[in-house]
Parts: structure tokens; C-alpha cells; sequence
């Protein structure tokens, strides 16, 4: 349960969308925190706009969830195979999705494999 917790931040981290949200979150959070304690005058469009943010990103990235499942998908394939060739090279070469190329990505790159995604 551990493992696959810090498997999804690795993910989290690694797609830039997805921790692009998060950000906007803690920094919506922050800043309402700083407003209230110095009693100061609400900022509606700042609302909006950080809201939306972190709507659109969370939302096209599915919360991470594809990233994270391609990425132990990949694992798993390299642990048994000890290559990145075969299914996840072309999934990576098919698809067009930011979210599986990253997670593929990410554990081609923790196994020293990512060259092999170039080629």
C-alpha cells in the first residue's frame, strides 16, 4: 500500500499537468488562508481563475489515475521481460495521450530503458 502511494506522487510529480493542479490548489489554500487571517477583501476573479485551473487540470488528467496505471502496468512488463519492448513501446508510439506516454516514460526511465522510446 506504501509502494503504490509513492509510486502515484513519482507519477503526480512527473506529469506537469496534473502537478500543475496541485499546486493551484495549495496555492488557492494559501491564499485563502492569508486572506481570512489578515482580514482581507475576498478576490473574486483570483477565485475563478484558480478554480479553474485547477478544475481543467486535475479533470484532463483524470487525477493522475492513467499516468499512475501505466506506469505500474510498464513496471510490471519490464520486471517480467527486462525491456520496455513489445507492448509499452507501442503503446508509447501509438498513443497520443500526455498521461500514458508519461507513466510509460517514467518507468522506462527508473529502469535506464528510456533510450529504447526513442528508437
Amino acid at each position: 500500500m506504501i509502494n503504490a502511494v509513492k509510486d502515484y506522487f513519482k507519477c503526480a510529480v512527473a506529469n506537469r499537468i496534473l502537478l500543475l493542479g496541485y499546486v493551484s490548489v495549495g496555492a488557492y489554500v494559501l491564499g485563502k488562508t492569508i486572506e481570512h487571517s489578515c482580514d482581507l477583501p475576498s478576490t473574486e476573479w483570483s477565485d475563478t481563475l484558480v478554480g479553474c485551473v485547477m478544475q481543467l487540470t486535475t479533470t484532463l488528467t483524470s487525477c493522475g489515475l492513467e499516468t499512475f496505471r501505466q506506469y505500474r502496468k510498464t513496471k510490471k512488463f519490464i520486471s517480467e521481460n527486462g525491456t520496455v519492448l513489445g507492448a509499452p513501446k507501442k503503446k508509447y508510439d501509438e498513443t497520443l495521450w500526455y498521461c500514458n506516454r508519461t507513466g510509460i516514460r517514467l518507468a522506462a526511465r527508473e529502469e535506464g530503458l528510456e533510450h529504447l522510446l526513442k528508437e
